[in-house]
């Protein structure tokens, strides 16, 4: 296609558009092509970044020669590094985000300038309005103390982004586990604050934006606004926009990954990433940041507070304990003695799943609503490496089949020395009633903990590094893949006992025969009382 006629077209890159037919196209994270429904056609992520890359230079090209015709200059803050664009006949005295003074020069254009904008929907009075009922009606006392005499302080910006947006391949780990899974996702409308002075969580809180009211940039937009540009390089700009990437795909692989507990690392090679200006009315004052959106009029502010936040590993302790406490108090009918269960389960559980479970900090901002980026989060499609080389798969830590068999094994192995003399007794052509089950306590007293020791130090852990494995065939069926940790419970049972050196003679007598003595007993007495 010829410049003029990309040019001619004013094609926005928000929107993704089939190279042979014009009409909206859409990732297919399973087959990793943008499809067009349309017309049927395909077209690879490299292409697709090839075409936003021609087009963005395009742009670039014609926004130089755009400086030229406008009226512009560029005020700089030699303290913080700010740099703002305003029309000609505008004069600023401090700046903005830090107090200092600022240094006046022509703008040129070799500053790297976004191509697209979105324009301020609501104006600055409007703004101000909304911040004051919401400080009024719905801020905290500590915010309207903090917030009350700088409302009037509230600026419009133009502020410089970058629009990400393509497929991601990552590499995920999981809490106590020791495998490692590959899925594929797709990221869309990540939008990367480039602004060195501003709050990256405050701006984030402000989001989200409608990118149906996206246009190309124009230095008419100047005449009302001013405009900061990048003011951070190219590898922080890359950092950020790893870590908003990483964000935005965690929620749907926590769920499916059954945890909180997960870490990602994603392969960005193949983002589109496109800069643009978003409207938003900042303060920027010691101790305090406001960001209000310039299209929604969302509110967001900081006071520059921190809090811990953990991750909801304290679920599964939880219910472990109260679930083996409950057992012992319908079993012995004594409260204390289910009390009793609960604090000493208690105590091993959180122990046990709180290693390297640390919280971590996060700055608290407050919001005039939640709406946020989570309304076209993608579930992530899995891959396998087989034979066959690597295939689409679906993973399953707990179908139905795994929850009957583990949970029947555990009743067998609790139930054992009762079932073993019920089995004893009918042999002999004995009635069932004489036998004295009461005595099966005895053997529960030392298999409700093994099971729960069992459990925690790999049978959970063998759950998650092997899954239910089943291949996504092209027809739509699916296929059970065997998994070649499959012997992996035997391997972990070894684990174990190599991780407590059980090589000494009495440390083998101690976790092999009293559990054994315990159970011969347990049989012995329901038998004869």
């Amino acid at each position: 296609m010829e410049k003029e006629e990309l040019l001619k077209q004013g094609r926005n890159p928000i929107h993704l558009i089939c190279p042979q037919c014009g009409s909206a196209a859409r990732y297919d994270i399973a087959d990793r092509v943008y499809h067009c429904a349309f017309c049927g056609s395909d077209t690879s992520p490299g292409e697709q970044l090839d075409k936003s890359r021609q087009w963005q230079k395009l742009r670039q090209k014609k926004l130089k020669e755009d400086v030229k015709l406008s009226s512009t200059l560029l005020y700089s803050c030699p303290g913080c590094g700010a740099k703002v664009i305003v029309r000609e006949g505008e004069a600023l005295g401090t700046c903005s985000f830090c107090g200092g003074s600022l240094v006046r020069r022509e703008y040129t254009g070799n500053d790297a300038f976004p191509e697209s904008i979105i324009p301020f929907r609501i104006s600055l009075e409007d703004a101000r309005e909304k911040l004051k009922k919401w400080n009024r009606t719905k801020a905290s006392l500590k915010v309207k103390k903090a917030l009350s005499k700088h409302i009037d302080d509230l600026e419009a910006y133009y502020l410089p982004y970058q629009f990400v947006r393509g497929p991601i391949e990552c590499s995920i780990s999981r809490d106590m586990s020791e495998r490692t899974y590959r899925c594929g996702s797709y990221v869309d409308e990540i939008v990367v604050n480039a602004s060195r002075q501003l709050n990256n969580e405050v701006l984030d809180a402000a989001e989200p934006f409608d990118f149906e009211e996206c246009r190309d940039f124009n230095f008419g937009y100047v005449a009302d606004h001013k405009v900061k540009i990048q003011d951070i390089d190219d590898q922080e700009l890359l950092r950020r926009s790893k870590e908003e990437v990483t964000k935005d795909c965690r929620k749907p692989i926590e769920k499916a990954m059954h945890s909180t507990g997960i870490s990602i690392h994603a392969d960005n090679g193949e983002l589109e990433r496109l800069p643009l200006l978003l409207p938003m009315y900042v303060i920027r004052k010691p101790g305090l940041d406001v960001a209000v959106n310039g299209q929604s009029g969302k509110i967001a502010v900081s006071l520059n507070e921190t809090i811990d936040v953990n991750r909801f590993w304290f679920v599964e302790p939880l219910m472990t304990m109260l679930i083996l406490g409950l057992i012992a108090l319908f079993w012995s009918k004594d409260l204390e003695l289910g009390l009793l269960t609960m604090a000493v389960v208690g105590c091993i559980a959180f122990t046990a799943f709180g290693q390297d479970r640390s919280s971590h900090p996060m700055l608290k901002v407050y919001t005039s609503d939640r709406s946020g980026k989570g309304e076209k989060q993608i579930s992530p499609v899995f891959r396998e490496q087989t034979e066959e080389g690597t295939v689409n798969v679906e993973i399953s830590f707990f179908p139905l089949s795994r929850i009957i068999f583990y949970t029947i094994g555990i009743i067998l192995f609790n139930a054992m020395s009762a079932l073993l003399a019920i089995f004893f007794q009918w042999c002999r052509d004995l009635p069932i009633s004489d036998l004295h089950l009461l005595y099966a306590g005895l053997w529960l007293v030392i298999s409700v903990p093994m099971t729960f020791i069992f459990w925690i130090a790999f049978l959970r852990r063998d759950i998650f590094d092997c899954p239910v494995v089943k291949q996504i065939l092209p027809n739509g069926k699916r296929r059970r893949i065997r998994d070649k940790k499959g012997e992996a419970n035997i391997r972990s049972f070894i684990d174990f006992f190599r991780k407590f050196e059980i090589e000494e003679f009495w440390a083998g007598m101690l976790l092999l025969g009293l559990p054994t003595l315990m159970f011969v007993m347990s049989v012995y007495l329901i038998m004869t009382g």
